[in-house]
C-alpha cells in the first residue's frame, strides 16, 4: 500500500498510462507492471534511506548525486514515447537541464534557496520517479521467460536491498523518509511529495470497530471526516473525487490496482449503513462531447458495480455521467485535463 502511494504522488493520473506503456514493451501484461512498480517503489527507497544512512545522512546534493549517477542506464532503459508521457506528471522536459545543474555542481544552499543556478527543486522526484521505471524495467527484463519461481526469487534477492525481508524493506523506507525529508529541508519541497505518499499514510477507525490504511487527505479520509462531523449538512455541490482510480485510456475497463481503493469505499459504507451516495463520472473536453458524456456514464455505472458487487445495496447509490461538465482545472493543458478525467462521489443522504 505504500508503494502505491509512492506511484499515485509521484505519477498522479498518468501511473495507468505509464504502466500501459512498459506492458507494451516488455510483453508483462499491465495489472502486473503495476503491481511490479508498486513493490519496487519503496524498495527504491529503502535503498535510499539505506546509502544516506551508510553514509551519516546524506545532504540535498549528495542525494541528488547519488540518484543522477544512475541518469545514463535509467533513460536507456525507458521505452519509447515515455519521456513526453512523463514530461506533464514529472516535469521531464527539463531533466537536461536539470543533469546540467548537477555536473556544474550545486550553487544553492541548504536552506532551499534556488537562486545562482542551485539545484532544482523539482529533480529530487523527478530522479526517483525515473528510478522506480528504470528498476522495474531492470526486474522484468531480468526475468525474461524464466519461470514464476525464479523471478519470485529475483524479486526476493532485490527486497534485501531494503531489509532481508518484506518487512525489513518497509522498515527501510521509514529511514528512507527520514533520509529523503532532511534532504528536503534543504532543497524546499523536492522530495516532500514522494515522503509524504509513505509517512501520511494511516490507519482510519470506523464505527464499527474495523480498520482502513489511506493516505491522510484522501477521498476516504474527506467522506469519513463529512459523514461524521454533524455541523455539515448534505450539499448537492459537494463532491469528493476518487484519487487512485484508473480506467484503461477511452475506456470503461477499471484497472486491477483500482479496487484498493474501491474495496476501502466498500469498508466507509459498510461502516455507515445509513449513508447513501451518487457516483458522478467526468471527462475532459477532448473528442466527441456525446461519446464523452456516454463514457462519463458508463464509468459511473461500472464504479457503482463493483460497490454493488462488494455487497453494498443499490438502493444506496445512483450514478450518473458529465461528460465535459463542471471541470475542476483548465482543459487547455494535459495536466488540468488529467484533473478533469475523474470520478466523483457526493453524499446524498447521511
Amino acid at each position: 500500500e505504500a508503494g502505491s502511494g509512492i506511484i499515485s504522488s509521484l505519477f498522479g493520473t498518468k501511473g495507468g498510462a505509464i504502466a500501459s506503456a512498459i506492458s507494451t514493451v516488455s510483453g508483462v501484461k499491465s495489472s502486473s507492471v503495476t503491481s511490479l512498480m508498486n513493490l519496487v517503489a519503496p524498495i527504491v527507497m529503502g535503498a535510499v534511506g539505506k546509502e544516506a544512512t551508510a553514509h551519516g545522512g546524506l545532504t540535498a546534493s549528495g542525494l541528488t548525486s547519488l540518484l543522477a549517477s544512475q541518469k545514463d542506464s535509467i533513460l536507456s532503459a525507458l521505452p519509447a514515447g515515455l519521456g513526453t508521457l512523463l514530461g506533464g506528471s514529472l516535469g521531464l522536459g527539463s531533466l537536461a537541464g536539470g543533469f546540467s545543474n548537477l555536473s556544474s555542481g550545486f550553487g544553492g544552499n541548504e536552506n532551499g534557496n534556488n537562486s545562482g543556478g542551485g539545484l532544482p527543486k523539482w529533480l529530487l522526484p523527478v530522479l526517483i520517479g525515473l528510478g522506480i521505471i528504470g528498476f522495474a524495467l531492470y526486474m522484468m527484463k531480468g526475468c525474461g521467460n524464466k519461470v514464476k519461481d525464479d523471478a519470485m526469487a529475483t524479486i526476493d534477492s532485490t527486497a534485501n536491498l531494503a531489509g532481508s525481508t518484506v518487512n525489513g524493506a518497509m522498515g527501510a523506507v521509514d529511514s528512507a523518509a527520514n533520509a529523503v525529508e532532511g534532504a528536503a529541508s534543504g532543497v524546499a519541497s523536492a522530495a516532500g511529495t514522494a515522503v509524504d505518499a509513505v509517512k501520511k499514510m494511516f490507519k482510519l477507525k470506523l464505527p464499527n470497530g474495523s480498520e482502513i490504511e489511506v493516505p491522510e487527505g484522501s477521498l476516504e479520509d474527506q467522506i469519513v471526516k463529512f459523514i461524521q462531523d454533524k455541523d455539515k449538512a448534505v450539499d448537492k455541490t459537494l463532491w469528493f473525487n476518487f484519487d487512485r482510480l484508473l480506467f484503461d485510456t477511452g475506456k470503461t475497463t477499471l484497472k486491477p490496482a483500482s479496487m484498493e481503493q474501491v474495496e476501502k469505499t466498500i469498508a466507509i459504507l459498510n461502516a455507515f449503513p445509513s449513508v447513501k451516495i451518487k457516483i458522478g463520472g467526468y471527462t475532459d473536453n477532448k473528442g466527441d462531447a456525446k461519446a464523452n458524456m456516454k463514457l462519463s456514464a458508463d464509468r459511473a455505472n461500472v464504479v457503482m458495480n463493483a460497490l454493488i458487487k462488494g455487497g453494498i445495496d443499490k438502493a444506496r447509490l445512483a450514478a450518473e455521467g458529465y461528460g465535459d461538465q463542471h471541470p475542476v482545472a483548465s482543459n487547455d493543458t494535459e495536466e488540468g485535463r488529467s484533473q478533469n478525467r475523474r470520478i466523483g462521489i457526493r453524499v446524498t443522504e447521511k
